[in-house]
C-alpha cells in the first residue's frame, strides 16, 4: 500500500512548492509598511518598537519612502517579473544620528537598498536579496 502513496505524496509536494513560488513572485510588496527586523544576518537596531527602520512601496507612484532609524528616506523602485526589484534615486534627510549603532545601521540599510536586485514575499515577511544573498528581512507592521 505504501508504494501507491509515494506518487501522490510527490505530486502534493510539487504543487505546494509551485504555490509558494507563484505567491512570492506575483504579489508586489506594495501598500504595506515593512518593518526591518534583520540586516545582513543581524537583528535590526530598534526593531519591534518605535524608532525602528521601515519602508513602504507605493504602487500608484512607484515611490519608496521610509525611516532608517535616524532619517526619513525616499526614492523610486521598479518591480519586474521573476521577483526582480530595483531601487533608484534614493535620498534622505540629514538629521544628526548620535547613537553609533543607529548611524551604522542607517548606512548599511541604504547600501542594501541600492544593491537589492530581488525580493521574496512569503506571508507577512519580505526579504531583499543582492547577488543571491539575503541582505534584509522585513515583517508587515501591524
Amino acid at each position: 500500500m505504501a508504494p501507491r502513496l509515494l506518487p501522490l505524496m510527490a505530486v502534493a509536494i510539487l504543487l505546494a512548492g509551485c504555490t509558494t513560488t507563484a505567491r512570492q513572485q506575483s504579489t508586489p510588496p506594495t501598500g504595506v509598511q515593512w518593518a526591518l527586523v534583520e540586516l545582513d544576518g543581524a537583528p535590526a537596531v530598534g526593531s519591534g518598537g518605535s524608532g525602528g527602520a521601515y519602508m513602504q512601496l507605493e504602487a500608484d507612484s512607484a515611490r519608496v519612502t521610509g525611516f532608517t532609524t535616524c532619517n526619513r528616506f525616499f526614492g523610486r523602485y521598479e518591480v519586474q517579473s521573476g521577483g526582480r526589484l530595483r531601487f533608484s534615486q534614493l535620498g534622505s534627510t540629514k538629521m544628526a544620528c548620535v547613537e553609533p549603532a543607529r548611524s551604522q545601521q542607517e548606512t548599511r540599510f541604504m547600501t542594501v537598498l541600492q544593491a537589492a536586485d530581488r525580493y521574496e514575499l512569503v506571508g507577512d515577511t519580505l526579504a531583499l536579496y543582492a547577488a543571491e544573498q539575503r541582505r534584509a528581512r522585513f515583517v508587515a507592521a501591524r
